[in-house]
């Protein structure tokens, strides 16, 4: 197909640009708040920056002077951008621009800023011409004709994380090229979440258009040349992709729910539209005018084959509206996301590793580990093979789906002997001086090594390092002094964690009684043998 030159698309372009601006409704939706969501579209706070009035740059010489009076950092080098930021930018009821940039090729950055429209026409909340090297990052654009207006030659353009509702159109490009549009929130939107005219070469990715009054994504008017991945365009009044004499695109990996139709292609020719998600659209999930392009392995909810080899494609082919994908998914080809971050374990030797994985994935699926040797994959869980020993264990896990879509987490599981020993507890020792073999009796156990000292009165008596994960040992004690012994054993693990058990062993005295009762005995037998000898004696003399 013939292109039209660009000064003839230009010019049609922007006569349809004005008929447009002066016609299209500027509603107010009175937002004081929202947040770049790309899953929840949830509002937020908006921050609080510097009050600012509108910012109007013409030409280079322009851009260096007005940098140099506002301070800006930057001397619009590739290497060194100038750099406007952080400023609240509110309108009144006058039609005009937050931050007009025109006739440019130094390089800057716009980022951080509040811009609110009057809600007027026309409006736009950041207006490029002519401009290039230009990168437009985490601004909030709302309530203007066009939240961002993109036209006359611009290129090499950035445009990422931006939050652009509540506007006419989110963004309007137009007869610019090299453009880069990912990660915005350009949702309900009067018309047209992103729409893009006459530009060659572009990536349009992870961006959510969803709930705007017409369409999600408009690819229009001999644009060419451009990758469109990930993006969300669901709950759109009309169309979830409307695609107007595009030529030679790739979408893949879009979602498009919910909307009156999911993707709606005319005079639209060598387009590549594959693993893309069409759902539960109300009227159509496709239509094309049957102008030749590639519709393949695309998900289409309303598709009723069948798949004998369970392969995860149609048997037969989807037909809608004036074309055919020839290999339809019998599942969405969502890649595969872990349900909860894949975090670090921790694990007490001794104890079976067993970690839950769910994983969110409507297509069959398998996880597969790296270290089969030690750890065995359930299906959505990974479990230890044995008990492990203490150490470091690194796992890579990679989920796979039918499609081959994968995702893999790296994480280490840490297996550490923070348990003390156990050791027995025997009773405390009571006896007297000369109590034959008095002896204390000690066990010990742990998954470890142990080591053992045994202290009397805290100076050692005894000790020893085994290899060995069980100890007995038994002693027998000196009873030949009376007092009272702490002994003490102190059994130590391999991985230094301690017990201990002490025994208070008490000697008593022998009684005076018992002392002196032999002294007592030999005294008395010596006073009768005494007493005895005497009367013998005296017989003897009186004799």
């Amino acid at each position: 197909m013939l292109r039209i030159g660009k000064t003839c698309r230009y010019t049609a372009s922007l006569l349809l640009v004005l008929l447009l601006l002066n016609i299209m409704p500027v509603v107010s939706f009175n937002v004081t708040s929202q947040d770049v969501n790309f899953k929840t579209k949830e509002l937020s706070n908006i921050r609080a920056n510097d009050p600012h009035g509108p910012i109007a740059i013409d030409g280079d010489a322009n851009f260096s002077a007005t940098a140099l009076a506002e301070g800006w950092s930057g001397d619009g080098s590739a290497q060194d951008p100038y750099i406007i930021e952080n400023y609240d930018i509110t309108l009144g009821v006058t039609p005009e621009s937050g931050v007009n940039i025109t006739n440019t090729r130094s390089n800057y950055t716009i980022r951080g800023c509040n811009l609110i429209g009057p809600a007027a026409t026309p409006s736009y909340g950041i207006y490029l011409e002519n401009s290039t090297n230009g990168r437009i990052i985490n601004n909030l654009i709302t309530n203007f004709a066009n939240g961002l207006n993109v036209s006359g030659g611009c290129r090499n353009l950035i445009v990422t994380g931006n939050n652009i509702s509540y506007n006419s159109y989110g963004i309007w490009w137009d007869d610019s090229d090299n453009l880069t549009i990912t990660q915005n929130h350009c949702s309900h939107n009067f018309f047209t979440g992103i729409y893009i005219s006459n530009s060659d070469v572009g990536t349009i990715s992870g961006n959510n258009c969803s709930g705007n009054g017409n369409h999600g994504i408009n690819l229009a008017y001999f644009s060419r040349y451009h990758v469109l991945t990930d993006n969300i365009c669901n709950e759109n009044t009309d169309y979830g992709f409307r695609l107007q004499s595009a030529i030679e695109n790739s979408f893949e990996n879009n979602t498009s729910n919910e909307n009156e139709v999911g993707i709606y292609a005319t005079a639209s020719n060598d387009n590549f539209i594959q693993w893309n998600i069409f759902a539960n659209n109300t009227m159509a999930n496709g239509v094309s005018d049957g102008i030749p392009s590639i519709w393949d392995y695309n998900y289409w909810s309303d598709y009723g084959g069948s798949d004998a080899n369970s392969d995860g494609f149609g048997d037969t082919s989807y037909s809608f509206g004036g074309d055919i994908d020839h290999s339809p998914l019998m599942f969405p080809p969502f890649p595969v996301e872990w349900a909860q971050p894949i975090t670090d374990q921790h694990l007490e030797f001794g104890s079976y590793f067993e970690y839950n994985i769910p994983v969110i994935c409507p297509a069959p699926f398998e996880i597969l580990v790296n270290d089969s040797t030690n750890f065995m994959v359930g299906m959505e869980s990974i479990s230890s093979s044995s008990i492990l020993p203490v150490g470091d264990y690194p796992i890579a896990i990679n989920a796979t789906n039918i499609y081959e879509y994968r995702n893999e987490a790296i994480f280490t599981v840490f297996v550490r002997d923070t348990t003390p020993p156990l050791i027995t507890e025997p009773d405390d020792l009571t006896f007297r001086v000369g109590y034959e073999d008095p002896m204390i009796e000690w066990t010990a156990q742990d998954l470890s090594p142990l080591s053992y000292v045994v202290l009397r009165n805290g100076i050692e008596v005894t000790s020893d390092s085994t290899t060995q994960t069980s100890i007995y040992f038994s002693m027998i004690l000196e009873s030949y002094q009376a007092g009272i012994f702490n002994y003490t054993m102190v059994v130590t693990d391999v991985y230094g964690n301690v017990a201990s058990d002490m025994v208070l062993v008490t000697i008593l005295p022998t009684p005076f009684l018992e002392v002196m009762l032999p002294w007592l005995i030999v005294g008395s037998v010596a006073v009768v043998i005494v007493i005895v000898i005497i009367v013998i004696l005296r017989k003897r003399r009186s004799t």
